[in-house]
């Protein structure tokens, strides 16, 4: 689906309000994208590897169809240092639970490996080969690909931290990208309409912003209320500081404070808005992380 973009008459500044549909992306394209648009940074580093051998575990079981009402399968991950889980079907009894192993698997670099099974319940020791063959496929393309839930966590990171955005609607999820990052906002939408898999479309529209309209409201009180918000997590975090002594996030604290600041003064122009109590808030919240840091030394 193309990237659609919708038009509303008006003569201010620049701007787009954006929003998606979920679906997923590659991994490598989604880098490829963030590095197109100068946020690379922002790409998730964790390990995945845990939940994609899950996910191809779970769906060996139900293609198996060895599931039972009443008997859960729990998957187990196996000893520390060991990357694979176990399979156990749980029959509950009066007194004790019987446990009754399934199959045993684990990562051998990128492959799936079958390293013990119960062939009564699962009989495919003489088609071993092809069904490793078959997890290791499944599991390289589950890996290969960021889930649904990550891609959407992946698009908000990069419109709020990257492009200066705002979420204005948290029902039906609307953000704001001001005027600085529109140019980079549509590339990323045609790059999500050219590698964007099962449904992921992300949605701009112009929308030029004007005093003492609805659309001037929603992102004023918007952006008011994200700054308070950043600004109250900030101080929760130095209250716990004080049964945390040793805990010491001073430089990505003040490090967010200058965002703010970029971020208030960006804001402040776009809406011809002088926000003197905000930054205010800021000062003080920065001067707040300073003596905090100051009497961590000193403790």
């Amino acid at each position: 689906m193309a990237a659609t973009v919708r038009t509303f008459d008006g003569s201010g500044m620049d701007s787009r309000f954006v929003w998606w549909e979920p679906g997923q992306m590659t991994k490598e394209a989604m880098a490829d994208s963030l590095d197109a648009i100068g946020c690379k940074h922002l790409m998730p580093n964790r390990n995945t590897e845990m939940q994609s051998l899950r996910f191809t575990l779970n769906k060996l079981l139900d293609d198996a169809k060895i599931k039972r009402r009443g008997e859960p399968i729990e998957l187990t991950p196996l000893r520390d240092g060991v990357k694979g889980f176990e399979a156990v079907r749980v029959i509950r009894g009066e007194v004790d639970n019987e446990r009754h192993h399934l199959i045993s698997v684990v990562l051998s670099g990128w492959n799936v490996v079958i390293v013990k099974h119960n062939e009564d319940e699962l009989p495919i020791q003489s088609g071993m080969a092809l069904i490793e063959a078959s997890l290791t496929d499944t599991y390289q393309q589950q890996e290969s690909v960021l889930p649904t839930d990550a891609t959407s966590a992946v698009l908000q990171r990069v419109i709020l931290r990257g492009l200066n955005g705002i979420q204005c609607r948290k029902a039906g999820i609307v953000y704001f990208c001001p005027e600085s990052g529109v140019e980079r906002v549509e590339q990323l939408a045609t790059l999500i309409d050219t590698h964007g898999l099962n449904g992921l479309t992300l949605t701009t529209s112009k929308s030029e912003i004007h005093a003492n309209e609805r659309t001037y409201r929603i992102v004023l009180e918007s952006f008011q209320r994200e700054c308070t918000e950043s600004l109250m997590q900030i101080e929760t975090e130095l209250s716990e500081m004080t049964r945390k002594p040793h805990a010491n996030g001073t430089a990505t604290r003040l490090n967010r404070l200058n965002e703010m600041k970029d971020k208030v003064g960006e804001y402040e122009r776009l809406l011809g808005n002088s926000m003197t109590d905000l930054r205010s808030a800021v000062a003080k919240v920065e001067d707040a992380v300073n003596v905090s840091a100051v009497m961590d030394c000193m403790a």
